[in-house]
């Protein structure tokens, strides 16, 4: 015997009745749909910048309500499902890996997003503003990138249009982020509700890349990850957020 997800099952299903061997694909089935389930759930925690009990009693009233389908690898009621997808500003379908349209007892294992093609995404240049750089208006854009949709749907859930490209400027982000990185910004996520994220910004009307820190007194620290950079401490009324730097990369 094997375990399969926590499922004990024969190493091969050959010599089993076809009862059991129903039965047995269907608990595989159904615990890969659970991992698939928390991870997602943990996804939107993490993006929506709230704790797990924060989201349980959004979704049911009760603090221990994800906890308890994450431990005890119990899959929630469709109505339960729909009230915390609600909750986590994604869709039932999403949370379960889903296609459109599918069964919740055939998880699908090919890509969310398979089918749609590649996605367009604004690419701009933080580097240069034709005003005080606190509106997406106001940067010069550089045309669009190609981008995979399965890869933008495990990064983000927010609406492709809210996505941007650009590029890391300096070395001030080194070694985390290189000169000419490419970046994936998520313009949903423009309220600093996480601390030690990085984030595009307009600071004092120039485009910039850095770690972000509420700081008391109504102030916000500006972070570099480059030692030979100083900190900044300044007023919240001076940063406007771009959104959230959700991925890069780069070539090598």
């Amino acid at each position: 015997m094997k375990p399969i997800y926590g499922i004990y099952a024969a190493s091969s299903t050959a010599n089993l009745p076809h009862d059991q061997t129903v039965v047995l694909r269907h608990k595989c089935r159904m615990a890969m749909a659970i991992d698939i389930l928390v991870d997602r759930i943990a996804q939107r925690v993490d993006a929506l910048g709230i704790t797990e009990r924060d989201a349980s009693i959004k979704a049911t009233g009760k603090p221990d309500a994800l906890r308890y389908i994450r431990v005890r690898r119990a899959m929630p009621s469709a109505d339960r499902l729909a009230a915390i997808a609600k909750a986590l500003e994604t869709t039932p379908e999403w949370l379960l890996g889903q296609a459109p349209g599918a069964t919740s007892d055939s998880p699908v294992v090919v890509g969310a997003a398979d089918g749609d093609g590649a996605v367009s995404l604004k690419r701009i240049n933080l580097g240069f503003a034709m005003g005080d750089g606190s509106n997406l208006d106001d940067y010069i854009e550089e045309g669009t990138f190609e981008f995979d949709p399965n890869t933008l749907r495990s990064l983000t859930h927010s609406p492709w249009h809210r996505l941007l490209i650009a590029h890391g400027v300096g070395d001030s982000m080194q070694p985390t982020l290189l000169d000419s990185d490419m970046l994936l910004i998520d313009t949903l996520q423009a309220r600093l509700n996480m601390s030690d994220r990085i984030w595009a910004i307009a600071l004092f009307g120039a485009g910039a890349v850095k770690r972000l820190r509420p700081a008391a007194g109504g102030k916000v620290e500006i972070i570099s990850d480059n030692s030979l950079h100083d900190k900044q401490l300044v007023d919240a009324e001076d940063v406007q957020i771009i959104g959230r730097v959700v991925w890069s990369g780069r070539r090598h």
